[in-house]
């Protein structure tokens, strides 16, 4: 009796944690981390997929068997993963694949290992069509209901239904990414079509009603988001649905009033709503205060080049999980200097199947296709075999999803939601024969009654045992690291709140906990630098009145920062330009300190211009980037100033500070005509009403001035030489006493006319 109430407790577990997976993956962040989404459903993500595979494994004990489903999609998860884990082992950068590059975090090989696993976790313990039904329910109200935030945000109306700084402005999504909101919508849309219709043949009124109202507000945010990953993802769903229904049941929806009215009241509605949408004189007329916002993601075509590039160089395993942004500055073409992105540095490429051809290489891309024609061919197959509604809209949701991240990159959302589609499609499948969906049960008893073995009862069920254990393996080191993780995110935040409060010395002692508790990603070290620095010029403001406590403090703080850039690029990722442009920024700040300070800066920068070689920023420098002409040029160095900031014109012709600075140098060699030019050039790239406009008119009059000035000078220089030049002519040649030889060279000319001696006076 304890044992079924135990099994029946573990079930119930189970089924709540599926129901809330798909709510939490879409809806759940918090302000408390300074990066409000991915962070926080990364973690959940973990903890969700660990607590699976426990409740799994739990249950194997308890039954004294492992149940296993197999599925024709098992070949390419399994090259999936083995993909992923082999590209961790040979990675240009362990820590990025490891734990991810902070701010986007996925992927990384702890959230790949435990999707694979919530994978199995899940279509080894659905049983029942209704836990099936209500998931998808649970996703399909969560997406629209970040769906309809969304849309509140794009109308400007969270500033006042959410009256916190974190949601004001056009934008705002509980996913932080109108493409990824835009994809879900997509899906779900896809799915309530294919439910409104399940339920009108069911003649279930209120699901009819329910499943029109999901659909027409994801329609809304389709419509109101506007962007190709949408379309795509929305497109191809709901073609999917609505080609089924034509072919399949279209007999019994004409003869279905409730399915007639609902899909007439959707069609119009959503008319109506695109003509306010998209006729900006409805939208005015109206009074409507309309704001889209879009997504800044790299084109296709530096896509495919950085891909082919990495492939090139890492083909069989790829640069590595997480390793696209090293990627991206490494191998991006010339023309992307021409793009208006061009001083961004892009952690994703424009599409999941480009992330993976750089980062996993073709054993990656190649499970990925094997996966994804497995997808198709089950779907299809399924549809065919099932011929329901449910099959139809889990189908519809796969294929969108596939759809969608071919112009869009996978995060932890989208991830999440692509193994929980394809769990929920694979265990409604099990009682199709068709569908090649089986139940294998896994324990040494049965693999001895197969072999005819004979073995003690004791030995008999060990097998549970060590899955227990493997299960315990996995998760308890990922949710030591994720709450810790955690603690770091919230102490980062606090520090960061402090410092933006003028408290630096409060930031430094909170971001010290940060580190304590994650110490392995480079943005945390580099902050940590920042802060050091921050403290540095602090103390030093204080003058004459420095302490000997003072200079020790200040010491110690160069040590630390010294210490900080040298962990970031020396261990944890080497081949970031961004830690290398920012190492040489912290010894800029240190030269004043430190004589060989401005050497190590140099250095630090021409190894960030190895990095990036194509980045112009690198040689001009801008903000918190120390270019290298600009370190020439602090050192009065000119010339070597003026070589780089004709580099960074060559790799960007239209870059206005680097004319501007070439101008200056050219100006400190005294080459005024040349100086002049640069900066007219500057005005013709600037703004007419900007300050730099201003400031830069300022400094042309001075430099054609100057320039004026030396031409004048030129010229009195050139008049007093032909003066001389005139006067060396009028003046008589005096006369001149040949030279003999009294011994002629061997190969002298023979003199055939004699020589005469002029009279002597």
């Amino acid at each position: 009796m304890e044992k079924n109430n135990l099994l029946n407790l573990i079930d119930a577990t189970q089924e709540s944690l599926t129901y809330a997976i798909p709510v939490f993956a879409i809806l759940f962040f918090l302000p408390v981390t300074s990066n409000f989404f991915e962070f926080n459903k990364i973690i959940f993500a973990l903890a969700a997929s660990s607590l699976a595979l426990l409740i799994w494994a739990v249950k194997a004990v308890n039954t004294q068997k492992l149940i296993l489903v197999k599925s024709p999609l098992d070949i390419g998860f399994g090259l999936l993963i083995i993909s992923s884990i082999l590209s961790t082992i040979f990675s240009i950068s362990k820590f990025s694949s490891l734990f991810g590059q902070y701010g986007t975090f996925f992927p990384n090989i702890f959230i790949a290992v435990l999707l694979f696993s919530l994978y199995y976790a899940l279509t080894s313990n659905i049983k029942s069509e209704k836990v099936i039904k209500n998931t998808v329910k649970s996703f399909v109200i969560a997406a629209s209901l970040a769906a309809l935030i969304g849309l509140l945000s794009y109308f400007n109306l969270t500033e006042k239904l959410l009256p916190f700084e974190w949601a004001q402005g056009g934008g705002f999504n509980t996913l932080g990414s109108p493409f990824t909101l835009g994809i879900i919508s997509g899906i779900a849309f896809g799915i309530s079509l294919s439910l409104i219709t399940k339920s009108a043949e069911e003649k279930n009124t209120l699901e009819v009603a329910l499943y029109t109202l999901t659909a027409l507000i994801t329609g809304f945010f389709i419509l109101a988001a506007n962007n190709i990953p949408t379309w795509v993802a929305a497109g191809v769903a709901s073609s999917f649905v609505a080609l089924n229904i034509y072919f399949n049941h279209s007999d019994k929806i004409s003869k279905s009033t409730l399915a007639k009215t609902a899909g007439l009241s959707l069609a119009a509605t959503l008319g109506l709503f695109a003509a306010i949408t998209y006729i900006p004189s409805l939208t005015s007329g109206l009074g409507i205060n309309y704001t889209r916002t879009t997504e800044i993601t790299l084109d296709y075509k530096t896509s495919w080049q950085i891909a082919t590039s990495a492939l090139r160089d890492y083909p069989f395993f790829g640069s590595g999980v997480a390793t696209y942004t090293t990627d991206f500055t490494i191998y991006k073409p010339l023309s992307f200097n021409s793009s208006p992105f061009w001083n961004l540095r892009f952690g994703k490429p424009s599409g999941e199947f480009f992330r993976i051809f750089s980062e996993q290489g073709l054993l990656g891309l190649g499970a990925l296709i094997i996966l994804v024609l497995a997808v198709i061919k089950f779907s299809l197959q399924s549809v065919k075999a099932k011929n329901d509604f449910m099959t139809i809209g889990l189908s519809a949701a796969s294929f969108g999803l596939l759809a969608g991240m071919v112009f869009y990159s996978a995060n932890t959302t989208l991830a999440f939601i692509t193994v929980i589609i394809l769990a929920l499609l694979v265990s409604y499948q099990k009682d199709v024969r068709e569908a090649s969906v089986e139940e294998v049960v896994f324990s040494v008893s049965a693999i001895s009654e197969r072999l005819s073995l004979h073995l003690g009862a004791a030995k008999k069920e060990i097998l549970t045992y060590v899955f227990m254990g493997i299960a315990l393996l996995i998760t308890i080191p990922t949710l030591f690291i994720s709450v810790k993780g955690y603690a770091a995110e919230i102490y980062r935040k606090s520090a960061l709140v402090s410092a933006s409060q003028g408290n630096i010395g409060g930031a430094y002692n909170i971001y010290n906990k940060a580190i304590l508790n994650n110490p392995f990603y480079d943005t945390y070290r580099r902050d940590a630098a920042n802060i050091d620095i921050a403290l540095i010029a602090l103390i030093a403001q204080k003058g004459d009145k420095i302490t000997e406590q003072d200079k020790s403090d200040m010491q110690q703080l160069v040590n630390q920062a010294v210490r900080e850039v040298r962990l970031t690029t020396e261990k944890i990722n080497p081949l970031s330009a961004a830690n290398w442009e920012h190492r040489a920024w912290v010894f800029n700040q240190l030269t004043a300190l430190d004589k060989t300070a401005a050497q190590a800066s140099m250095d630090a920068a021409q190894r960030a211009i190895q990095l990036d070689p194509l980045n112009p920023i690198l040689r001009v420098g801008t903000g918190n980037v120390v270019g290298v002409g600009s370190i020439y040029y602090s050192a009065g160095d000119f010339q070597r100033a003026a070589v780089s900031f004709a580099e960074a014109i060559q790799l960007k012709s239209d870059f206005a500070n680097a004319y501007y600075n070439l101008s200056l140098s050219q100006a400190q060699l005294k080459n005024w005509e040349a100086s002049a030019t640069n900066m007219e050039i500057v005005l013709r790239l600037l703004p007419r009403d900007s300050e730099d406009f201003k400031i830069a008119s300022e400094n042309l009059k001075i430099l054609q001035e100057q320039a004026e000035k030396a031409r004048e000078e030129l010229a009195k220089q050139q008049a007093a030489q032909e003066a001389q030049q005139e006067q060396i002519k009028k003046e008589p040649t005096p006369p001149q006493q040949p030279v003999v030889n009294e011994t002629p060279a061997e190969n002298a000319p023979i003199q055939t006319e004699p020589v005469t001696q002029p009279a002597q006076q």
